[in-house]
């Protein structure tokens, strides 16, 4: 089952999803519970795509947004 097409994103094909917060900490190598930190500061918004459970990170975005 594709996640993104329940949450209507029309995905490039270079871009590259991250999977919920344990896809955040395991990218950062951070824990869970700072990932979830990092969301609720509101500093990765932009990168963000929540759609009822399903919260997605774009992987260029969080990059650009976390320099």
């Amino acid at each position: 089952m594709n996640i993104l097409l329940h949450i209507n994103v029309l995905p490039d094909s270079s871009t590259e999803y991250l999977h919920g917060y344990n896809g955040l900490a395991n990218f950062l190598g951070c824990s869970l519970s700072s990932a979830k930190r990092l969301r609720a500061s509101g500093k990765i918004d932009e990168a963000t795509i929540k759609t009822g459970r399903i919260i997605l990170f774009d992987k260029s975005k969080l990059i650009e947004l976390l320099k």
